[in-house]
């Protein structure tokens, strides 16, 4: 994983849709947090040279609509944050992917994660979640049943997921959320153990003694665990004023086939998902 850069933008990916729009909400605490622009940007889908008049084109007048529509619902919440807009040509996948050079993070909204991660995500949020240079959060929209006000990241026995547990923390404190930090695999066949596991959960709490943090340990996978946990965990941890009110699960680039299962479809589905938004961090 490379060092975080908090100078650039927050980059949204805005279609149109209220997935997006919602997104875009999420993302204003994590701009006016860091002291960085929020920065829209719509793809036509299409490329210029395909089109006889881009200029009148309506791919393009769809573009700008979707960012107007975005930036009156930004606007509407009264915070204090610089908005930018843009339109690119061409597939959304890859104008969020270069945003995501200069970016800080880079937030796109899922369309419901099934068992087919790219045809329920949707190609783009499962490309930029793959390929992007930053950090990309995917944002399912909220429910009641989803609400909660909590951020989990798993560790093994290798030290491998420090980084994450770092980028977890800032978030945890961003929301003024409990994090749960999560010992993996501690069946009694690798490295790992629930010893082990509080053991470097107390460093993390003894450096960060502003944030309530919490342990567990799982015999499996984090995106298993949230999914039994997830009613419990919103139960003691519930949506706090000034707080987001969606889970928030940070995993490593190396784990992003666990995307489906955190995020799961918006409309239940017939298998148990975290029902978590998810940041996969490099």
């Amino acid at each position: 994983m490379t060092a975080r850069d908090d100078t650039g933008p927050i980059v949204v990916g805005i279609d149109g849709s209220t997935a997006s729009i919602d997104a875009a909400l999420w993302a204003i605490n994590e701009a006016v947090h860091r002291g960085v622009p929020l920065r829209l940007v719509s793809a036509t889908n299409v490329l210029a040279a395909r089109v006889a008049e881009p200029t009148r084109s309506p791919e393009l007048t769809c573009a700008h609509t979707a960012l107007r529509t975005a930036s009156a619902a930004i606007t509407a919440t009264g915070k204090p944050v610089a908005v930018q807009t843009s339109v690119c040509w061409g597939p959304p996948a890859n104008a969020l992917i270069a945003e995501s050079h200069s970016a800080t993070t880079v937030c796109v909204a899922s369309v419901g994660m099934g068992v087919i991660a790219r045809a329920i995500l949707g190609s783009t949020a499962a490309a930029v979640a793959d390929r992007a240079h930053c950090p990309v959060a995917v944002i399912r929209p909220s429910t009641g049943t989803d609400a909660g006000n909590w951020v989990a990241a798993g560790i093994d026995g290798w030290n491998t997921g420090d980084r994450t547990v770092e980028f977890a923390l800032a978030e945890a404190r961003l929301r003024r959320a409990t994090l749960v930090i999560v010992g993996l695999g501690c069946n009694g066949f690798g490295v790992n153990d629930a010893g082990r596991t509080y053991s470097r959960s107390r460093i993390w709490a003894e450096r960060s003694p502003d944030i309530e943090l919490e342990t567990a340990v799982t015999s499996g996978g984090l995106a298993d665990f949230l999914a039994d946990e997830h009613a419990e965990l919103s139960r003691r941890h519930p949506p706090a004023e000034l707080a987001s009110n969606i889970p928030l699960a940070v995993i490593g680039s190396e784990d992003v086939t666990e995307l489906p299962r955190l995020i799961g479809p918006h409309d239940g589905g017939l298998l148990t998902h975290a029902r978590c938004a998810a940041m996969v961090v490099r």
